[in-house]
């Protein structure tokens, strides 16, 4: 009998000590949030490491700030925000992003807040992603893709991409891409300044051809060609090194264009799209 109080004594110390060791973090962890400021780390570093200018980022805080939790127990908005950003910048563990010395948090904490300024962000969308719709706009898009590359009336860009995901539970088998993984197919556009135009996401199986036909890309690029009186305008999309769409010219010159075109997006520093 001696014995097993013993161990249970022992177990009940070992369970507090543990209980005082996650109290004595927290209390770490909420100090170095409170005297952090990651905005003093100079701009290159801060640009480094969340993919946008400081400057940008308090724009970008302001404007999803108003979703975001506020109340003497949440972390500062503009922490949530940043942990977030560096999370999606360097595509790391969710523990990972939130033992990060400049916002400190457990992973469920951090886990909370990832959902909540995700959530924040899409809210943005038809704000901001949207296809030109006044003949200046279009205007302006093609004459920037003449000017730079030298392609007449193209008005946007396109391709898609897999992106991997865990296995899901319900459906799995619809998600197994051409490589054999678990993902996502996102079609994205966007125009010569790396604005995105349009986001399609689909499962992993779905072909590109697919994504295209059924979102509503081909509707607004067949109505800008029947019902207005303009100059026609082309879409440019290239897929395994083959231009696949009507809507886009597909003369050998074009094409070489195009693979050109790939390559400097790839040989850039490519945070174009990140500081959106």
């Amino acid at each position: 009998m001696l014995g097993i109080a013993a161990v249970l004594l022992g177990l009940n110390h070992e369970r507090q000590e543990r209980i005082e060791a996650r109290e004595q973090l927290k209390l770490r962890r909420n100090f170095l949030r409170d005297s952090s400021d990651p905005f003093n780390i100079g701009d290159d570093v801060f640009k480094k490491m969340y993919r946008m200018y400081p400057r940008v980022t308090l724009l970008f805080i302001q404007m999803i700030e108003n979703f975001l939790p506020v109340h003497e127990l949440a972390v500062d908005p503009r922490l949530q925000v940043l942990a977030v950003l560096r999370f999606l910048a360097e595509g790391s563990y969710q523990k990972g992003a939130g033992n990060d010395l400049q916002h400190p948090m457990s992973q469920p904490t951090f886990s909370k807040y990832l959902y909540v300024v995700i959530t924040a962000i899409n809210r943005l969308r038809n704000r901001y992603i949207r296809f030109p719709v006044t003949h200046e706009d279009r205007e302006n898009i093609q004459a920037n893709f003449d000017h730079r590359l030298g392609f007449p009336g193209v008005i946007r860009a396109i391709n898609c991409t897999l992106i991997k995901i865990f296995t899901p539970s319900d459906h799995e088998e619809a998600y197994v891409d051409r490589k054999n993984n678990h993902s996502l197919n996102a079609q994205m556009i966007c125009d010569m300044n790396y604005r995105i135009l349009s986001v399609r996401i689909c499962s992993g199986s779905t072909k590109d051809r697919y994504v295209w036909r059924h979102s509503v890309n081909p509707n607004y690029m067949y109505h800008i060609r029947e019902n207005v009186q303009e100059e026609p305008y082309y879409l440019i999309g290239c897929t395994h090194g083959q231009c696949m769409y009507k809507e886009t010219r597909t003369n050998r010159n074009v094409a070489i264009k195009w693979h050109t075109y790939q390559a400097t997006l790839v040989k850039s520093n490519a945070t174009h799209a990140s500081c959106l």
